[in-house]
């Protein structure tokens, strides 16, 4: 955005510039306060974290209805995290609105973490995540009898840059509705992209302490559904059975 303006629009830019992964203005324009009915199963993205990193999870229904939460484990406790990451009481007011959930141990059962989100948002009619502790994954959804194609996208300039630019035609087209609460806002206001040579972005994994793990799960989940919507179906990909 920053060359963008510069170059094509002569504007001035700030000397520092942070590529954000989408402006404040726009993620606005997709709070609501309350959601629309979350009609059929959604899209479910999930990515995964170990000790130091969450584990997100964010549903897309095809009428626009974003809900999500990180799962941390109780190990060390939320108030550790929040200390060393230096983010005061934000992790305990997103526990207290539903935007973390709590597992036993350093890093949580992903059987657990998945059951946990079917039943807040309903059996997915498929799973979208990076390659990642896919084997786990996997395991985890036979270990619970769900029978979900998943589908895996790359976090590299490929497939990463493809999703960002997806998630954010279909936040600009007004395509998402998030309920306004500070969980959303934190995830992703800490997120931020890094380019290639070509203009490409791609959510940049270079800080553990920016909490984008939701944002991530949200960008394949969205992106994927807002792909699936404007694609004819004999163009839908193809899936990898659990």
């Amino acid at each position: 955005m920053a060359s963008f303006r510069a170059l094509r629009l002569n504007q001035g830019v700030a000397d520092v510039v942070e590529n954000v992964l989408i402006g404040v203005s726009a993620w606005q324009g997709c709070e609501v306060d309350i959601l629309p009915a979350n009609t059929g199963a959604p899209i479910l993205g999930v990515d995964l974290g170990t000790t130091a990193s969450a584990s997100g999870f964010a549903a897309y229904w095809p009428n626009g209805r974003v809900e999500g939460h990180m799962a941390f484990g109780d190990d060390p406790s939320l108030e550790e995290r929040a200390r060393a990451d230096h983010a005061g009481n934000t992790y305990l007011r997103m526990y207290e609105e539903g935007g973390i959930k709590l597992h036993s141990g350093c890093v949580p059962d992903v059987s657990l973490m998945l059951a946990e989100a079917f039943e807040v948002y309903g059996t997915p009619r498929l799973i979208v995540c990076d390659r990642w502790r896919l084997g786990e994954l996997t395991d985890a959804l036979r270990k619970l009898g769900a029978n979900i194609p998943i589908l895996t996208r790359g976090q590299g300039f490929r497939d990463g840059a493809e999703d960002v630019r997806q998630f954010r035609k279909a936040v600009l087209s007004g395509n998402v509705h998030v309920k306004r609460c500070l969980t959303w806002r934190v995830t992703m206001a800490g997120s931020r992209v890094e380019t290639d040579a070509a203009g490409n972005a791609k959510l940049s994994k270079k800080s553990q302490k920016a909490r984008d793990d939701l944002a991530a799960a949200a960008i394949i989940a969205i992106a994927e559904g807002y792909r699936q919507a404007n694609k004819p179906e004999s163009k839908a990909p193809k899936y990898a059975w659990a």
